[in-house]
This record gives C-alpha cells, structure tokens and sequence, in this order.
C-alpha cells in the first residue's frame, strides 16, 4: 500500500499566530497512528496563503486525522486561524514507469 498525501491549501488570518498554531498542530497530528510527515509551505507573494503537505500510512489515517482536526479541542487554535479553505484533497504516488516500458516504446 503506498502512502497517502494529503495537501490543504488555505489563508490565514493572521501570520504570526497562524505560524504558532500550525506548529503546535503539527505537534499534535506527529502523534497520530499512521502519521509519516508534515511539509508545510508559505506563499512568498502572501504569508497569509498556506499549503500542507501531510503525509500518511493511508487514507484512512488521513480521514481519522482531519475529522480531529475539525473537533479535537487540541486544534481549537490551527481551526481560528484559518479564514478560508480552498482545497483539500487526498492523492497516491504514481510509480514511474520501469525499463520495461521504455524498452516497449524504443
């Protein structure tokens, strides 16, 4: 099974305490069954534009995870912090193809 990516793209309020919530959020979710990893981006244009690259054993792990975002008490500050969500969405690696492909198509 390979892992499941998922990346949330979103505005903040305030940068400063959303840097600080995120942080501690992060914190959090690196406790949770299946957690791989966190990558979190900021736009250079806007500090208030963020994008989370989470990482997880699977989907599943993912589901768990986001619903305690939206209701774990622990999150309370990361979810008042955020004034928009524009997209999330769960994603697989897709292998590249292997020599045998390439050697099919020479």
């Amino acid at each position: 099974m390979s892992p499941c990516c998922e990346i949330v793209t979103y505005r903040v309020e305030a940068a400063g305490s959303a840097d600080i919530a995120r942080e501690q959020a992060r914190a959090v979710l690196s406790g949770f069954d299946g957690f791989i990893g966190w990558i979190a981006f900021t736009s250079e244009d806007d500090a208030r534009e963020r994008a989370d690259l989470v990482a997880w054993q699977s989907r599943e792990h993912a589901r768990r995870a986001a619903e305690a975002v939206e209701t774990d008490a622990r999150f309370a500050a990361f979810r008042a912090g955020v004034i928009a969500v524009d997209r999330m969405d769960h994603y697989r690696a897709v292998p590249a193809p292997g020599p045998e492909v390439c050697a099919d198509a020479a």
